[in-house]
């Protein structure tokens, strides 16, 4: 759709969902155009509150019937049945998301299609602020994408480049860190809106940091959540199946990723290849120009070898031997793409080993709260890849049981569901369904779809915790009954939540930690 004001005589717009950060900066956008402006929202924030201070009328209501209103710009926080009823009463009114609007204005603006005072609406509003920022020759932004790996990668790179005596800035889905000083990003945040990017590189720039590593998701790439910041470095760790419920398919969840090359890669950047990831190596191998390649079984510049799990995991890479206090085999591919970029910094390998030493433990991954008896760990593991990986690695170094506590998050890939049942089925001797952001959906339609994988043989495997109407409660439930049940030598292994500190029910977030309240737990019982 082309949103040229000009052509399509857009001269009345309304911002639903005008209380986020998105929808806000969209409406001054179109504000400094001198076009009529009115918001919707249901509660009143600090952007709701600053709109009014523009002028802009804000109604703390849904829209329904919409009078001379030519376009409606909504959040996509807003549930899509919800959408489509206020479409259904107003079908003469242009609806666009805000990812998709977004998209669009960027793309016209860096293809130079936007009129003048649209350009001048486009900078003074703050829309898209990275394209402001006054970079240094010698500050190196290195991006780290993929399905799982992500914070992990993006954790040690952090760590390597610190004890190497250099200031870096790390923003990932846990947090913002600025040399010691950590800043948190929010609640299921992934990559942050780039007005906060944007703000915290500044602070960056401000103590001097020379190195900038970025967590890139795939809905931030996709969102243009990075437009006008080109990386030095970018890292894939792997991309399987996950985030079809935006995406809709494995190649255009693909092609998103593939925009941290094709769109956020500097001229000269080099790209950092996982040769050992079937689904995406040759597709991207392909489009960059420059790349470098690691991995385990397959040829490649950076080869991992002589691997041993003995309080965390060693390895050998290019003849230096490695070693990492976290668990799973799997760090290792993380490792060995942190080896490859530092190693392209001229960073030495008594450094880098420095820097892997000083990694002790990357919140909600692989995060072991209790030894003995048994062992309890909280992983973040949400997607099917990352659950095996992590029931494989508590099936390997337990001597007697594995207990999963885990469930799906509602409004998120459904088809994985199953899929995830099924593994889990294969690799626990117990597992205990129970909630992980159910948001709008019902916990136990969620549950039954998980149970689907499981086959007749495997169900006296599963313990089910449906009632979503006690909220957090649920879940506390389902570990406490998990601990209840674990005896000498078995592990739990609680996944899905990792680091975050909310669960969603209806649309409400709830205060929780895995952390926190399994460690609770633990020491009642």
């Amino acid at each position: 759709m082309n949103f040229n004001v000009k052509n399509n005589k857009l001269n009345r717009i309304a911002f639903w969902g005008c209380g986020g950060e998105g929808i806000y900066y969209v409406a001054k956008y179109f504000y400094y155009q001198n076009k009529f402006c009115v918001g919707y929202d249901l509660k009143q924030t600090k952007y709701t509150k600053r709109l009014e201070k523009l002028g802009i009328k804000v109604i703390n209501k849904n829209p329904k019937k919409l009078r001379n209103i030519d376009l409606v710009v909504y959040s996509n926080a807003i549930p899509l049945k919800v959408v489509e009823g206020v479409l259904k009463i107003n079908p003469g009114v242009k609806f666009v998301d805000l990812g998709t609007f977004y998209n669009q204005t960027v793309n016209d603006f860096e293809s130079k299609k936007l009129p003048t005072f649209e350009v001048k609406a486009f900078k003074k509003s703050g829309i898209a602020p990275l394209y402001n920022l006054k970079l240094n020759c010698d500050e190196v932004f290195i991006g780290v994408t993929g399905t799982n790996g992500k914070t992990t990668t993006c954790e040690i790179l952090y760590s390597i480049f610190k004890n190497a005596g250099y200031k870096t800035c790390l923003v990932s889905t846990i947090s913002a860190k600025i040399g010691d000083k950590q800043l948190k990003t929010g609640l299921h945040t992934t990559t942050p809106s780039g007005t906060k990017l944007y703000k915290i590189i500044k602070k960056g720039k401000k103590s001097e940091c020379k190195y900038y590593i970025i967590e890139t998701t795939s809905q931030g790439l996709a969102m243009k959540r990075l437009a006008g910041l080109k990386f030095d470095y970018a890292v894939f760790t792997n991309v399987t199946n996950e985030h079809l419920d935006y995406h809709k398919t494995y190649k255009k969840y693909l092609k998103a990723k593939s925009k941290l090359i094709t769109e956020n890669l500097k001229n000269n950047g080099t790209v950092v290849l996982n040769v050992d990831d079937k689904g995406s190596y040759k597709y991207l191998a392909n489009i960059a120009k420059k790349f470098v390649t690691y991995g385990i079984n397959k040829k490649a510049d950076f080869i991992g070898s002589n691997i041993n799990e003995d309080c965390g995991v060693s390895f050998t890479c290019n003849k230096n031997t490695y070693k990492l206090n976290i668990y799973g085999v799997y760090n290792v591919y993380n490792a060995l793409a942190c080896v490859a970029v530092a190693k392209l910094e001229k960073i030495g390998s008594a450094k880098i080993q420095q820097g892997f030493f000083k990694v002790k433990q990357v919140k909600g991954r692989m995060h072991v709260i209790k030894n003995n008896p048994f062992k309890v760990v909280v992983d973040f593991a949400h997607t099917p890849d990352a659950l095996e990986k992590a029931l494989v690695w508590a099936k390997n170094n337990t001597e007697n049981k594995v207990l999963c506590v885990f469930g799906c998050a509602g409004g998120r890939y459904v088809k994985k569901r199953k899929e995830m049942g099924k593994i889990a089925s294969i690799l626990s001797d117990k597992v205990i369904l129970t909630a992980e952001d159910p948001r709008y959906e019902k916990l136990k339609d969620i549950n039954d779809q998980i149970q689907h994988g499981f086959n007749k043989d495997n169900l006296n495997k599963l313990i089910r915790f449906d009632d979503d109407s006690k909220n957090v409660k649920v879940r506390k439930d389902a570990i406490k009954k998990a601990l209840s049940i674990a005896k000498k030598g078995d592990s739990v292994i609680i996944c899905g939540k990792g680091h975050e500190e909310s669960m969603n029910f209806g649309g409400k977030e709830y205060q929780w930690s895995d952390i926190e309240q399994t460690t609770k737990l633990i020491k009642k019982l």
